[in-house]
């Protein structure tokens, strides 16, 4: 008798831990997505507040956003609200600082930082990088640069040296650029192609995955799909599928257009996802932007935005690094902004087509895919979603 009150207890005991247990996990759920709420409404109001604000700002040639000298960057933080960053010994007397100054003071939505360097002197240091990476000929200390990036969240360049050290460093910058704006450090990896072709699925005809669809218009209309460059030759015919009409691996894009045949069809499913790809083309990318990637190796994969202006294989610039993840087989493949709103749906907009992703002595690193910009493309190419 004695024994089974014992073990009567002990079963109440079990039943009492594991009702806390579940009221714990309840309440763990339950404040997850409460903050998971909040970041999507953190991030909704950061598009209106970003809209609003970059309407304060001229628009150059091609329509890309003219910063003023005393805008250092902006991004999304991992809240998800906007944080506007103001460069701090710069001039502000103008009409255009006040209009800024007192809507970013008016909300208070925007975190404001205070950095040393703008936007445009991170540019144009940029610009000079891009330079010396894309020449066919370049000094010798670029053959242990491993990549380099702008680090928006840093206000900075960030440089990666594969031997890392004082010589190193002091050769860098007698070589190359002495500048307060660019951080030297240890290389993590570098950039490596990926093997890959076809919308979204793997191509067996070079090893690689398919983009968007995209046509040239007029009179001889030519469809057909994007891929990168990397994995293909100018003027390639396959017999199966159909031929390189045009292709570019230098300036800012790995792209090339395949031609395809009258047999094939081509929509904007998503690969073993519900919904389409939007004909849409989005061009204002921002560090925090949500994307995705649809790859024949790796599949559908998420993450965000870490730059908007990194270097890739071959000499070419102003690719987009993300923390996606992706690997051999994967270019190519069509990249998907998400919006600024985590939200996923018939909606969503073609960004770019993958690129490649670090690699090292290990392999590739998990989440460093980069892609190549839709509106980069588009600009080069004259071709256009359908």
């Amino acid at each position: 008798m004695k024994h089974i009150k014992i073990l009567s207890l002990l079963a109440a005991l079990l039943i009492m831990a594991a009702f806390a247990t579940v009221q714990v996990f309840s309440i763990a759920n339950e404040a997850e997505t409460e903050d998971s709420s909040m970041h999507l409404c953190n991030l909704e109001q950061a598009r209106v507040n970003d809209e609003q604000l970059v309407s304060f700002f001229e628009l150059g040639r091609y329509g890309e956003i003219v910063y003023p000298d005393f805008i250092g960057g902006i991004f999304y933080n991992e809240d998800g609200n906007m944080v506007l960053q103001i460069v701090r010994n710069a001039a502000r007397s103008s009409e255009q600082y006040n209009l800024v100054s007192e809507f970013a003071n008016a909300t208070d939505d925007i975190i404001v930082e205070h950095v040393n360097f703008s936007q445009n002197e991170i540019n144009a240091v940029m610009a000079i990088l891009d330079a010396y990476w894309q020449a066919e000929e370049r000094p010798e200390v670029f053959d242990n640069i491993d990549s380099y990036h702008m680090d928006t969240i840093n206000n900075r360049v960030e440089v990666w040296l594969r031997v890392y050290n004082e010589a190193e460093i002091n050769r860098f910058r007698d070589t190359v650029l002495d500048s307060p704006i660019i951080y030297l450090t240890e290389s993590i990896g570098m950039i490596a192609v990926t093997r890959t072709i076809n919308p979204g699925m793997s191509i067996s005809e070079f090893e690689g995955s398919a983009g968007y669809r995209v046509e040239t218009g007029g009179c001889n209309n030519r469809q057909g799909f994007l891929t990168s460059a990397h994995l293909v030759r100018a003027n390639q015919v396959f017999p199966n599928l159909g031929s390189v009409h045009w292709r570019q691996w230098s300036g800012t894009v790995d792209a090339a257009f395949i031609h395809t045949n009258s047999n094939i069809t081509l929509t904007n499913n998503r690969p073993r996802q519900s919904g389409v790809i939007s004909t849409n083309v989005r061009d204002d990318l921002r560090v925090g932007d949500s994307v995705g990637m649809h790859g024949g190796v790796r599949g559908w994969q998420t993450g965000t935005i870490q730059s908007v202006h990194a270097a890739g294989a071959g000499g070419i610039t102003r690719q987009v690094a993300t923390s996606v993840d992706n690997y051999g087989g994967d270019s190519g493949g069509p990249v998907l902004f998400l919006g600024r709103s985590g939200l996923v749906g018939p909606f969503i907009c073609t960004a770019g087509i993958v690129h490649g992703a670090l690699e090292n002595q290990n392999g590739i690193i998990p989440r460093t895919m980069r892609f190549t910009r839709a509106d980069e493309i588009e600009r080069a190419s004259g071709l256009r979603r359908f």
